[in-house]
């Protein structure tokens, strides 16, 4: 598996001292938890343009009504920066 390509990089336990790591890996896709890890879509873009995976409360998500998940999605995406691009999908 070491010579497979990357695809998905789904991070646990990531923290605002990693940030910097992003530019070392070279994922189509990041993943990471913005209601664990208190890092906003618009930090992690400041240092990785590629598709960013998150922007939804996972961790509470089955108590939030459709209105709350609207919300926090149109915040991801004003947070990304670009709305009319898909770097940044709901999850």
């Amino acid at each position: 598996m070491a010579d497979t390509k990357l695809t998905f990089l789904h991070l646990h336990f990531f923290e605002p001292a990693y940030l910097d790591q992003l530019k070392d890996f070279h994922a189509p896709v990041i993943n990471y938890s913005q209601k664990t890890s208190g890092i906003f879509i618009g930090d992690v873009r400041k240092v990785d343009s590629q598709v960013i995976a998150g922007g939804v409360d996972e961790i509470d998500f089955c108590k939030l009504t459709t209105e709350e998940v609207r919300k926090q999605w149109t915040l991801a995406r004003e947070q990304d920066g670009n709305t009319s691009s898909p770097r940044l999908f709901c999850s």
